[in-house]
């Protein structure tokens, strides 16, 4: 297999990948696979296309961490149970969220516009409801609520995805 080095990172335009339109490139050092990226190219095998993959694709480890968790998000967020306490409070017009939070707990999360729905996954307690200018979202530690006493409500270490979705709830981008 040809290499050939590409501001830095020795490729093979025998180790290129393309998959509608995303682009796979593998970098070697030596004779051994180093790192996979996974970017966009929308067809361009350019170098320019090829580097931008390098430089600001994902791994493609992270990539197939973030695909395994597609399926089981679905099948928490298709939870009939979870939606329909949500829905009950908030109605049929409510975005939701289902993640996990840093210690592992599973979380359905409900938005109306006004209120927030929290409940924990594989729980039978009554969801939490907490409107939109009561919650306290701080950054990657914790979410409480102004008028719950955080020993009744509390989401530990939420995560990145559940942190960025609420703070789109919060600046009204959805």
């Amino acid at each position: 297999m040809r290499r050939r080095v590409l501001e830095g990172f020795q490729i093979s335009d025998e180790a290129i990948y393309c998959f509608g339109d995303l682009t796979a490139v593998v970098t070697f050092k030596g004779e051994a696979i180093d790192k996979t990226y996974v970017g966009t190219t929308f067809g361009d095998f350019s170098d320019a296309a090829l580097l931008n993959v390098l430089m600001n694709g994902q791994t493609l480890n992270d990539v197939q961490q973030w695909l395994a968790y597609i399926e089981p998000d679905a099948i928490r967020s298709a939870n009939p149970k979870r939606k329909a306490a949500i829905a009950a409070v908030l109605g049929d017009k409510v975005e939701t969220f289902c993640g996990k939070d840093g210690s592992g707990k599973g979380w359905v999360v409900g938005f109306d516009g006004t209120t927030f729905a929290f409940i924990a996954d594989n729980s039978e307690a009554q969801p939490q409801y907490i409107a939109l200018e009561d919650l306290n979202v701080v950054s990657t530690i914790s979410i409480t609520s102004n008028r719950i006493d955080a020993n009744s409500f509390v989401v530990n270490s939420p995560s990145a995805e559940m942190e960025s979705w609420l703070n789109r709830c919060i600046g009204g981008e959805l």
